[in-house]
């Protein structure tokens, strides 16, 4: 039974993978082309996105299908990992080249690009706040 559970498993993550990396693609762009003749934030959606995709990563690389890979770097980060403080600066450096273009170009302003110096950090901040705010609300 055990390797019927485990087979099945298997079958259903590579399934969705495949899915995703076929059909996703194409959503993302009927999508961007609704949001563009609508009028929308594009911007949001791949925002939105972005974030889904490094959920997915938190998934597969920290089996924490609910945080991002830069939320539980730096938590492991924070207990002294060696390795995991190693990527954090790889992320934190990857992520200021990626927003220096934007912030030249004045679509980020001075606070929100020099808050990407520490991404990893208040990504793990931000999403704790979150956790604590939705646990409030089903506690009440």
């Amino acid at each position: 039974m055990r390797i019927f559970s485990l087979l099945s498993a298997f079958l259903l993550m590579l399934i969705s993978f495949v899915l995703v990396l076929i059909f996703g693609f194409f959503i993302i762009i009927i999508k961007s082309l609704i949001k563009i003749v609508k009028n929308e934030d594009l911007a949001k959606y791949f925002f939105t996105v972005a974030i889904g995709n490094d959920q997915s990563g938190g998934a597969v690389l920290y089996e924490a299908e609910d945080w991002t890979i830069s939320s539980r770097t730096y938590y492991y980060h924070s207990l002294g990992i060696k390795k995991a403080t190693i990527f954090m600066k790889f992320i934190d450096g990857l992520v200021q080249i990626l927003v220096y273009i934007p912030y030249k170009m004045g679509y980020m302003s001075d606070e929100e690009y020099l808050r990407q110096k520490e991404h990893c950090k208040n990504s793990y901040l931000n999403e704790k706040q979150e956790l604590k705010r939705e646990y409030e609300k089903g506690v009440k």
